[in-house]
């Protein structure tokens, strides 16, 4: 028997904003492997979530992003079972995440810690990660996602055996839980068309305006295909979007409509970025040439 238990910590109220990622691996003897990173969610960080977690925007200015995690992270799930408490919230994380950076979904089920929780201790005050874990006397700092992994981990354990079984199969059987799954979608449209296109440099200058920010082009190009302007973007640091939300920063508008826009005529991709640079978010939007004078 193996399965992994997840636990992630966000930086604001957007479930694609991913700043720290906690993965415990377990058999029936235990935690056996873990591994914990920050992330750098490319987003801004909310004070309500600060005060969860106590991650600060300076924690994270030097770690990873999500993408770069995610060789890693999709390894951990695929084929696996995966379990979480309050497993919702973390598998919309991996879903907004993935499809924020146009990412692979590795195949997995998973089961939700807080669910089996009711069914196998049904008579306690609440099923919070906490108090499941005190009733079991586990000590842990709360919303460290590797803490909150590993104690999902054991609860999940002392689930098992407070049921008298030793497989999961038997476990969902015994509660009549049924697992759930998660799928690679990507041909359904919600994957990037140019998630492919990696940095042909590992060298990058944390200096420049589009190092590790959301980069989305609209309109038609003149001076060269939108992939190879993606291939510049990324091979300066920047990140590709096909999405617009509030983690974007640059809208780079193609030549061939710069001049419609600047006339008047807008496209809903504009029209939707100039309301979120009144909103106050700090996005802005500029012409293929001064695109080409940065890349």
């Amino acid at each position: 028997m193996r399965f992994v238990s997840i636990d992630f910590e966000t930086a604001n109220r957007y479930w694609s904003s991913a700043c720290s990622v906690g993965v415990a691996v377990a058999d029936e003897t235990g935690v056996v492997d873990e591994w914990y990173t920050l992330i750098n969610p490319l987003m801004e960080f909310e004070s309500q979530n600060i005060q969860v977690h106590g991650i600060l925007p300076r924690d994270v200015e030097d770690a990873p992003t999500f993408k770069e995690i995610w060789p890693k992270l999709s390894s951990y799930l695929a084929g696996n079972v995966v379990i979480a408490h309050n497993a919702s919230f973390d598998m919309g994380v991996i879903r907004k995440a993935v499809a924020r950076f146009g990412l692979e979904m590795p195949d997995f089920d998973y089961l939700c810690t807080r669910i089996i929780g009711k069914k196998v201790w049904p008579d306690m005050e609440n099923h919070r990660l906490n108090t499941l874990a005190a009733s079991k006397e586990i000590t842990f700092q709360h919303h460290n996602a590797m803490e909150d992994a590993r104690v999902a981990a054991n609860i999940f354990l002392h689930a098992m055996a407070d049921c008298g079984v030793q497989t999961i199969e038997d476990l969902t059987q015994a509660l009549k839980v049924k697992r759930k799954s998660i799928h690679d979608t990507s041909s359904s449209g919600s994957k990037s068309r140019y998630g492919d296109i990696k940095p042909q440099t590992d060298q990058f200058d944390p200096s420049h305006p589009f190092y590790r920010k959301q980069v989305m082009f609209t309109g038609t190009m003149k001076s060269m295909k939108r992939k190879d302007a993606i291939q510049r973007l990324v091979n300066v640091g920047g990140v590709h979007t096909d999405k617009m939300d509030a983690s974007t920063r640059y809208v780079i508008i193609g030549a061939r409509d710069y001049e419609k826009f600047a006339s008047g005529k807008k496209t809903s991709k504009l029209v939707q970025a100039e309301r979120m640079i009144e909103s106050g978010r700090p996005l802005r939007i500029i012409s293929e040439e001064k695109f080409l004078s940065l890349v």
